[in-house]
């Protein structure tokens, strides 16, 4: 079911806020968002009907997307990096702006940016960031030749269902980011986007 265009505004920027903190927002800091112009017992009105279409949940005292509300983010929002891209295709540098991990493979398997992991305090999802990585090359195998967008459920070998994977697979090359479900999505999906555009782009490590 689609929103109506004030709920989407309303998400879209509640997801925008939650992307940039990296946790749940409640309804007075939406509020605050919006420099007031709708107060939160408003704002929780709104949220509650979008919740019931299925696109938020509650998560202790704020609202974080739904598997389903992030791939509606994804396909109802314009591609808008979350932050600057770099000019040069830099895998450690990719690593280090989006706060995920980075792999490549190509005659083998490259993998930048594990000292993200420290970022995650919940240590079920440390585990299963690292449980991924050591699978990689099997889930690698399963991907389509294309762009692979796999949030929560839709990652099969993820335990906690907290997690993400973003990847463009063609004959030559997969090049992908593994993270967290609050993540910089149109950052990343612009930086492969611009690395498929170029095919002859360098890709350093």
């Amino acid at each position: 079911m689609s929103l109506t265009d004030i709920q989407k505004y309303l998400f879209y920027k509640l997801v925008r806020s939650c992307i940039k903190r990296k946790k749940p927002i409640g309804s007075k800091l939406l509020a605050k968002k919006l420099k007031n112009k709708l107060s939160p017992p408003s704002l929780r009105i709104y949220l509650r009907k979008i919740a019931q279409n299925g696109y938020l949940e509650n998560v202790g005292s704020g609202r974080l997307p739904t598997d389903k509300g992030w791939y509606y983010y994804l396909e109802n929002f314009k591609l808008k990096p979350e932050i600057n891209l770099p000019q040069n295709f830099d895998l450690t540098l990719w690593a280090e702006l989006t706060k995920n991990i980075v792999f490549l493979f190509e005659d083998n398997l490259v993998i930048k940016g594990l000292k993200n992991v420290i970022n995650f305090r919940e240590k079920e999802i440390v585990e299963d960031l690292l449980n991924l990585c050591e699978n990689l090359e099997t889930i690698i195998k399963n991907l389509r030749n294309e762009f692979n967008i796999l949030i929560g459920r839709d990652l099969p070998q993820s335990k906690t269902k907290k997690l993400s994977l973003i990847a463009y697979k063609d004959k030559k090359r997969v090049i992908g980011f593994l993270g967290h479900k609050i993540n910089y999505y149109h950052t990343s999906l612009a930086l492969l986007k611009k690395l498929t555009d170029n095919e002859r782009g360098k890709i350093t490590n």
